[in-house]
């Protein structure tokens, strides 16, 4: 079932399916139900509410940078992540392929961008992100797929959606009475196969990924973001 988009690469907010997005790579649940969507082609972020699936433009334009500020006076540079807390506070994850950045998104009226991280530990190359989640303990885990290497990023107060944190173990354990969770992690690996085998060449943005990388990322994944509410 669409919920929404209509297909068609562009802009336009909306009820669900007359809206248009640009290349979305992420997507996020809200405990209401909410949907953030990060948009690396157009670089905003968008929500589909969870009521109607009426789509809206929470930050960014169509504009590449990373300006701060009011919700639609930010910047973003091919947003590729997106997590929302307890509080409703996004962390969106964007910047070039040679560097990153953290962005918060408040859950206030306006939106307010701020950058809240711009270094990785000591000696690490700062690379793309491409998969960001919330621990137990308000953590944020970071998936860096192009330095093959997860990180942990403590301090920016978090407050974590669930007191679970989802795992492969608690995959095995659902899946069989809960079928959506075996198919959703069992379409997530036959994709990752076929990038896998099909997408790497040399000079590609996207490196292959070994199994248990794809499994390290599967594992940071909570139910919650995942099933129908």
């Amino acid at each position: 079932m669409v919920i929404a988009g209509n297909g068609i690469p562009g802009f336009h907010d909306g009820p669900g399916t007359t809206a248009r997005f640009h290349c979305p790579v992420d997507v996020a649940v809200a405990r209401n139900g909410d949907i953030f969507v990060t948009e690396f082609g157009g670089h905003r972020v968008r929500r589909i509410c969870g009521a109607d699936h009426t789509v809206t433009t929470v930050a960014g334009s169509n504009v590449l940078g990373s300006a701060d500020g009011a919700g639609y006076r930010a910047q973003f540079d091919t947003p590729s992540a997106v997590v929302v807390d307890g509080r409703g506070t996004l962390i969106v994850a964007d910047g070039a392929w040679d560097g990153f950045r953290l962005r918060r998104v408040a859950a206030s009226a306006d939106h307010t961008v701020t950058t809240v991280v711009c270094t990785m530990p000591a000696g690490v190359v700062p690379l793309k992100i491409y998969g960001i989640a919330i621990d137990r303990d308000g953590s944020l885990l970071v998936a860096t797929p192009t330095a093959h290497q997860l990180f942990r990023v403590t301090g920016l107060g978090l407050v974590p959606t669930t007191t679970s944190v989802w795992s492969l173990r608690a995959h095995r354990q659902l899946a069989t009475t809960i079928p959506e969770v075996g198919t959703f992690v069992t379409t997530v690996m036959l994709c990752a196969s076929r990038i896998d085998a099909e997408s790497y060449r040399p000079g590609h943005a996207v490196p292959r990924l070994p199994t248990l990388h794809w499994l390290a990322i599967l594992s940071m994944l909570r139910p919650d973001h995942m099933l129908p509410r």
